[in-house]
């Protein structure tokens, strides 16, 4: 038996002096390495055992070459620590106690090995420390070592494990038996030192290169997603300096990965203020385990290669191996994140300044509406309880006629700003003469202004007419005029002055018209909102009365007409100045011009006579249906009324009038299908009776539409006598006397 065992070759890698050879023969003795069948064998199932070499026989072992082996440490105690650090981990599973100790002194010297009495132990030992291979007998006591094989593929974490089974059964088919279990070689006793410890160095080599190919392509796996990922990833080691560095950092930071691999993390993006408390911050989490920024997100300002300054969301992980830690930083910009947010939080808050401006508007409308209303109910109370002498009667006239003006007034700058918030105000442009609408605007507040005391001036250069036919909306233009003058005069005190002037500037090519007034002025804080929808400047402009909107059409009527307007001011008490640019547009040819139309009252004894005109009036409201007759009727003609369009149709067809006038919004048909029935009559029957839609709606679209339909005019409510009469006048081919 000694004989075989001589044939053991010690000298592969190790250096062992003669009372090391005594040692191995001695131990050998104690086992016959070349008995063949171990069925009679007695058994240990001791728990497994770990050994950082052997020591009994004393003396120094150097391992073999290779990528395996470490050179060898200084002392025991050393070599002990390195193998427990760094040393591949071999579990010997066999249950003859000799041969289980002879296999442990030859392995020890090399690496790490733990032993096993039987396949159970050995299974808990692999599941709580998966070793790196595994060296099994086949005749274990309890589950022999092909169900141990089978076990072991079957588990996740051993079903890669290198496994070399080392038995006296010398049988083919209890090798085939064994490979087929799992095993990936099979080594027979007897066996030499020698060929032991190239078949363990070969398959813990193999497995070596397999576990480190899978390793290259999962890192090239890891280096493609961080590589894709839309964050900045930054790695660092220990003393916080870069080890990793992906696309991303560099599109947000600026350093490429060249420069900024090996630097520290703090010298490149951690603000110059900041970076002594990251690096004592560093120091004490590897000192105490502590680190307040680790495993949360937190929003901190970083610094580009260039030194400007970027927000950024930061996450840090730490991942701790076997003496060393690796940092993992997770950057993003959140420059258009925080730009969203300010733009959210101005839109918020502009929201809320519309909302809170919305209800002080409704609010003002309400008073403003309530005011002139509270003046015409009462008066007209008055007339109608009689006793009046003539003068208060005249005044009570004057009163209820005034403020049902203001009323039209404010309903009409309300439908302007919806026209203009709809984006559907629109402009008729024609040829205008741009002194005869401020002489017509002049003419217009004039009598406003005698009543307040304030003295009303003109300068209008006399050049401007003969060069500038300009091109405009003739109606609109006078309201901004008028819009200014009527703001200049209720804002000046009695005793104060209004001045308007009117004159061509020629670089650039444009008219300029100027209204000053030494009224209130402006605060500077208000002027930049002076043009804002409902916008008031302070309990002033308040007590004059308005819903501030008269400054917000001026400017978008002037912006729709090319031209700007602006306030000037030097303060409070000492007056203002609006100016407003017009650009010169010369006519493509010379068309009559369309004079303005008077914002007063033009008188009805002024109206065409209506002698001999047969009227139908279709109006569903009585008290307007009577207004209307009795104004027509004052002017010589004959009206015939109606309250729906069944009725309208029935008149028209038996009383053949020359004019129709008819309201839009009647119960059961409304205007538009009454026209569309009268132009469906055969001419005999009243089918091209001349006809005028009167409506309160009058926007452009409302227009068109009753145009379409087939009435010839459209007069918005409320009609002015003079006007209506104009009307029926112009349908029924009379003219002025």
């Amino acid at each position: 038996m000694l004989a075989d065992a001589a044939r053991l070759e010690l000298g592969h890698g190790i250096s062992a002096g003669p009372p090391a050879l005594e040692c191995h023969r001695a131990l050998l003795a104690l086992y016959d390495v070349q008995v063949r069948d171990q069925r009679a064998s007695s058994f240990d199932a001791a728990s497994p055992t770990r050994t950082a070499g052997y020591d009994e026989c004393g003396g120094s072992r150097r391992p073999p070459g290779g990528p395996l082996a470490d050179p060898a440490p200084a002392t025991l105690s050393e070599a002990r620590a390195q193998q427990a650090a760094s040393a591949p981990r071999i579990l010997v599973v066999e249950d003859d106690a000799k041969m289980r100790r002879v296999l442990e002194l030859l392995l020890s010297s090399h690496w790490m090995v733990e032993t096993a009495a039987d396949a159970r132990s050995a299974l808990k030992a692999a599941r709580e420390s998966v070793p790196d291979l595994v060296l099994t007998d086949l005749l274990l006591p309890g589950m022999d070592g092909f169900d141990f094989l089978r076990q072991l593929r079957a588990e996740a974490g051993t079903r890669t494990l290198p496994i070399i089974v080392i038995s006296g059964l010398t049988e083919e088919s209890d090798r085939l038996k064994a490979l087929e279990a799992g095993a990936n070689d099979y080594l027979i006793k007897p066996f030499s030192e020698r060929e032991l410890l190239l078949r363990v160095t070969t398959h813990l080599e193999m497995s070596f290169l397999r576990r480190e190919a899978a390793l290259r392509e999962s890192e090239a796996q890891v280096r493609s997603i961080l590589d894709g990922a839309l964050d900045a990833v930054v790695g660092m080691d220990a003393g916080g300096n870069v080890i990793d560095w992906n696309p991303q950092a560099h599109a947000t930071f600026g350093w490429t990965r060249e420069e900024a691999t090996s630097r520290k993390l703090s010298s490149l993006i951690i603000p110059p203020e900041q970076r002594e408390q990251h690096e004592r911050g560093l120091e004490r989490y590897l000192e105490t385990g502590e680190g307040p920024m680790l495993n949360r997100r937190v929003e901190v300002e970083a610094v580009r290669k260039d030194g400007t300054r970027v927000p950024v969301e930061l996450a840090i992980t730490v991942v701790k191996g076997w003496g060393f830690y690796r940092f993992n930083a997770f950057v993003r910009d959140i420059s258009d994140r925080r730009a969203a947010d300010a733009e959210r939080n101005r839109l918020l808050e502009e929201a809320r300044e519309a909302n809170r401006m919305k209800d002080e508007f409704l609010a003002m409308l309400s008073h403003e509406l309530r005011t002139p209303l509270s003046a015409i109910v009462g008066w007209a109370h008055m007339l109608r309880s009689g006793g009046l002498d003539e003068a208060t009667v005249a005044r009570a006239i004057e009163t209820i006629d005034r403020n049902a003006k203001v009323q039209n007034q404010l309903i009409e700058d309300i439908l302007d700003v919806s026209r203009i918030v709809a984006g559907k105000f629109h402009l008729d442009m024609r040829s205008v003469d741009l002194v005869r609408v401020v002489e017509a605007a002049v003419d217009t507040v004039a009598p406003t202004a005698a009543t307040r005391g304030v003295e009303l001036r003109q300068q209008l250069d006399p050049v401007v007419r003969p060069c500038c036919p300009a091109i405009g909306d003739p109606e609109r233009l006078q309201q901004v005029v008028w819009n200014l003058l009527t703001n200049a005069v209720k804002f000046t005190p009695k005793g104060g002055a209004v001045t308007i002037e009117l004159q061509r500037a020629d670089e650039p090519a444009e008219l300029v018209l100027v209204v000053r007034d030494t009224g209130m002025g402006i605060a500077p804080e208000f002027l930049p909102h002076i043009f804002e929808r409902f916008r008031q400047a302070g309990t002033g402009a308040r007590r004059a009365g308005g819903l501030g909107l008269g400054l917000s059409i001026v400017r978008h009527i002037v912006e729709m007409h090319g031209g700007t307007v602006q306030a000037e001011s030097p303060g409070e008490g000492q007056g203002s100045v609006f100016t407003v640019r017009l650009p010169i547009m010369e006519a493509a040819e010379e068309a009559q011009r369309v004079p303005p139309v008077s914002r007063g009252e033009e008188g009805l004894e002024q109206a065409p006579r209506l002698d001999g005109v047969r009227v139908l009036v279709v109006e569903d409201e009585p008290d307007a249906r009577h207004l209307l007759a009795a104004v027509l009727q004052k002017r010589g003609a004959r009206v015939f009324m109606a309250s729906s369009a069944a009725e309208a149709i029935e008149l028209l067809q038996r009383e053949r009038p020359d004019v129709l006038l008819s309201d839009i919004a009647l119960q059961e048909q409304d205007g538009y299908e009454l026209i569309k029935k009268v132009r469906g009559l055969p001419p005999e029957m009243g089918g091209r009776t001349p006809a005028a839609a009167l409506t309160g709606y009058g926007r452009l679209e409302d227009r068109m539409r009753a145009l379409s339909a087939g009435f010839q005019l459209h007069a918005a409510k409320p009609v002015e006598p003079a006007e209506l009469v104009a009307v029926v006048a112009s349908l029924a081919g009379k003219s002025a006397v």
